[in-house]
């Protein structure tokens, strides 16, 4: 862990001008933070800025800018300032609703920033673990549906997201979903060339594991099918499935434990989304997509299917 704190924007400081002007901020990760601010026309919005947590970039209290002293870490700094500057720049070319839309991309303060509307609803996890029973399977067929559609909007821009979980989906209050932080997000053909993104365990692939080994693994369309398949299952235990690389292929079929308590097929598409040889895997997002499609109307009752695994929430 990061002996060291780097300081984030405060209330009252400004971007672009008196463009933005910051309220507070919302969440923090591995690669940056979130903040709440206000337009010029008294609008509230959701800024991303690109802070990585592990390289002393802003130590000075009440300074915007960065300031680096080690050259790796400026190194470092910069390569991932032109990965979040570049797809953010991309995405916010992409209009599907499914995808959080970003409204504005900038360089200030010696880093990158992005704007996104504030969204109401409430992230698929949270959704998911206030239930007093588990979502349905009808229901996660719908929601798993829009994920996909947005997934592959992003894949036909070259874009990988590398983070999906229950957290980084967001149900909007009439239902639909939307995919959100994509922070972790990278081009797939330029990925190698860059710091590797933080990953989730129980969510990411078994090649995201061996990238931080130090070893060359490819990571493909495939790899987000297995974080959307490890989402899914998510939902109905309350917790994510064992590490990848803590898993077997012997492992037992999750068709065969809960058979009888959730769809036949549903678990049919959750084992081959988490099959740890990505050759055997769901191919691509559109055609994790086709399966739900082509599912039956599944029940809309829902049941206590979480017992499996300890309760989490």
């Amino acid at each position: 862990m990061a002996n060291f704190k780097n300081y984030y924007l405060t209330y009252g400081n400004k971007l672009q001008g008196n463009k933005y002007i910051i309220q507070r901020k919302i969440s923090s990760g591995g690669f940056g933070a979130v903040y709440l601010a206000r337009t010029i026309t008294d609008r509230s919005v959701a800024i991303k800025e690109f802070l990585p947590a592990g390289i002393k970039c802003r130590l000075t209290p009440n300074s915007p800018e960065i300031n680096i002293g080690l050259e790796e870490d400026k190194n470092n700094f910069s390569l991932g300032l032109e990965s979040f500057f570049q797809e953010a720049d991309t995405v916010a070319k992409i209009n599907n609703s499914k995808i959080i839309k970003i409204l504005d991309v900038f360089k200030e303060n010696g880093t990158a920033y992005f704007v996104m509307p504030i969204e109401q609803g409430e992230s698929l996890y949270s959704y998911s673990v206030r239930q007093s029973k588990r979502i349905s399977d009808e229901e996660l067929k719908r929601i798993f549906i829009d994920a996909t559609i947005g997934l592959a909007s992003l894949h036909e821009h070259n874009l990988l997201h590398l983070d999906l979980k229950p957290g980084n989906l967001w149900v909007r209050p009439n239902g639909d979903l939307v995919i959100l932080d994509l922070g972790a997000t990278r081009d797939k053909n330029n990925y190698l060339n860059l710091k590797p993104p933080a990953r989730t365990p129980g969510y990411a692939a078994p090649e995201q594991h061996n990238r931080r080994r130090g070893q060359i693994a490819e990571l493909t369309v495939r790899t987000d099918v297995y974080g959307m398949a490890a989402s899914i299952y998510s939902c109905i235990e309350r917790r994510p499935p064992i590490e990848a690389t803590k898993r077997r292929e012997s492992d037992i079929p999750y068709q065969l434990m809960r058979a009888g308590q959730v769809s036949d097929g549903l678990l049919r598409i959750i084992d081959d989304g988490l099959m740890l040889d990505p050759r055997k895997r769901i191919q691509s997002a559109n055609e994790f997509r086709k399966r739900l499609e082509e599912l039956p109307k599944l029940s809309n009752d829902s049941f206590k299917t979480f017992s499996l695994n300890k309760k989490i929430g």
